[in-house]
């Protein structure tokens, strides 16, 4: 029987012999199991990505082989059986961790010439850095992590807001990035009008924008004013 690696972890559904993984998770043992007896197991982590503290070329002998990733990305493992060159006594395979934390949008993080691997095919992002000759974890890596950080900010920006032609005002929150109406005080959900009456008095804070749809109406003994870097914006 040719060599075939099974990758295992255990909050995972079971994996399949001879099929690499791509649903990884972080900081959990990663269990590499020869799917055929032999005489001697050699293994190799060959490459992890480019932020691991795993060292390359880490080999381990007997039936199993254990890891723990450490970053998100893509690890190549091979195994070779009895010290054989044959090709049928060689393999590799992969596991993928998915990304985590501020901003993730669990985006998983192909390596380049992973394709090769395991019949498993993979278009994009597969193509070798300049950084790495091996083309495997490169600094592509990094590319991606900015691309879906920017994506993750973006998408959740938005959280609470009156939405257009609604009669009030929108601040910014500099802490968040987000825009918010109740963190303008006394505001309540809906923000405070754009028809400010004779009590109503609103000072826009140093470093926050509050943003006006349409036209803003100040009566007479009413006040609206911007602090020191403060920004108010008519939008159309």
């Amino acid at each position: 029987m040719a060599a075939a690696i099974l990758i295992n972890q255990v909050t995972l559904p079971a994996g399949v012999l001879g099929v690499a993984r791509e649903d990884g998770v972080i900081s959990q043992l990663v269990t590499c199991t020869s799917g055929t007896v032999a005489t001697t197991y050699t293994w190799t982590l060959v490459d992890v990505p480019i932020r691991s503290a795993l060292v390359r070329g880490t080999v381990g002998v007997g039936a199993s082989f254990i890891f723990t990733p450490d970053v998100k990305g893509t690890y190549l493992v091979r195994l070779r059986l009895n010290g054989s060159s044959s090709s049928a006594d060689n393999t590799a395979s992969f596991i993928a961790v998915k990304s985590f934390g501020l901003w993730s949008r669990t985006w998983r993080y192909l390596a380049a010439r992973e394709e090769n691997i395991d019949n498993i095919l993979r278009a994009g992002l597969g193509f070798p850095s300049n950084v790495n000759a091996r083309g495997w974890a490169t600094n592509q890596d990094l590319i991606t992590e900015e691309i879906e950080q920017t994506t993750g900010r973006v998408l959740t920006a938005v959280t609470t807001s009156p939405g257009p032609g609604t009669d009030a005002l929108v601040k910014i929150d500099p802490a968040t990035g987000k825009f918010d109406p109740s963190v303008i005080p006394g505001a309540g959900s809906i923000g405070i009008k754009y028809h400010l009456l004779l009590t109503d008095t609103i000072i826009v804070p140093t470093d926050f924008q509050y943003l006006v749809q349409g036209s803003i109406i100040i009566d007479p003994g009413g006040s609206l004013t911007a602090a020191p870097g403060a920004q108010i914006v008519i939008l159309p």
